[in-house]
């Protein structure tokens, strides 16, 4: 069977989901979105793409599940790790300052893409730990996805083992209760993060709408834009650039580069780990 995504059919498929849901996932690649498809039409045993897009038109479920898989959700806790270390060691007592001689309210995070949940929580335990030390701050932490699905495994915060294994172990004992291989995060740091499903591609918002104004001291948006054409990346950097503070921090995946004239937007902070700071 041909699944060619320079055929038609492939094309009104993707013009189906954004015409029912309101995702244009049009921008990402199209090796992707064949793959996908593909294992997608495999599941049901079509015979043609032909046959599969007439059975999506009449199942809502089967919609929903292929938006979700055409959002790639792969993450674990501490997920390079050296990326967590540098925001402990550097970046959050950076933070933490600004926050004291500004005498500002609150500190602003967001994780732009945020999956099941690892990646704000393995930050939520860093911060936990560094306030517990330090004087105590008010905190606005947001977390947002396009995959339902995702953002339901994150409210839950239960997990298997191998998302805990670049988690220290003092950390597994100190914030999770375990029960044979099933890892539920304890409730202190399950409290500190706000999740939200949002459209990295929506047109129709310059930022995370339920944050307001955006105003974010830290984003963290990793390994998002690699699945997307420059001329989509360039719609996030925008979003992302815009929701920044003056001196925020920007943090990409390892692959992953501002394009076109974002690159003099921002200073170059740790290009080993795709860290960068927006211009003051």
């Amino acid at each position: 069977m041909n699944l060619s995504l320079t055929r038609e059919t492939p094309k009104i498929i993707l013009q189906f989901l954004k015409d029912k849901t309101g995702y244009d996932f049009s921008g990402n690649k199209s090796a992707m979105l064949e793959r996908i498809i593909s294992r997608r039409v495999n599941v049901y045993n079509f015979d043609s793409l032909e046959e599969y897009y007439r059975f999506l038109q009449t199942n809502t479920e089967e919609l929903e599940k292929l938006v979700n898989h055409l959002t790639i959700n792969v993450s674990r806790f501490f997920r390079n790790s050296f990326v967590f270390e540098i925001i402990e060691h550097e970046i959050l007592p950076v933070l933490y300052k600004n926050l004291i001689s500004e005498t500002k309210k609150e500190l602003r995070i967001w994780s732009a893409g945020c999956a099941s949940g690892e990646e704000p929580y393995s930050l939520a335990i860093l911060l936990y730990e560094y306030v517990q030390k330090n004087r105590p701050i008010q905190l606005q932490f947001f977390a947002s996805d396009i995959d339902t699905i995702a953002l339901k495994a994150a409210e839950s915060a239960v997990y298997k083992a191998e998302s805990l294994l670049e988690v220290k172990f003092g950390r597994v004992s100190n914030f999770f209760n375990a029960s044979e291989k099933i890892f539920e995060l304890k409730e202190e740091i399950r409290n500190m993060v706000h999740f939200y499903h949002y459209d990295l591609l929506d047109k129709k918002s310059y930022t995370l709408p339920d944050s307001v104004f955006g105003g974010f001291d830290l984003i963290l948006c990793r390994n998002v834009l690699i699945y997307f054409e420059p001329e989509y990346q360039k719609l996030i950097l925008e979003k992302l650039y815009r929701s920044l503070n003056q001196g925020g921090f920007l943090i990409l995946g390892e692959a992953e580069m501002p394009v076109d004239d974002y690159v003099k937007k921002f200073d170059v902070y740790n290009s080993k780990c795709r860290i960068f700071i927006k211009h003051k």
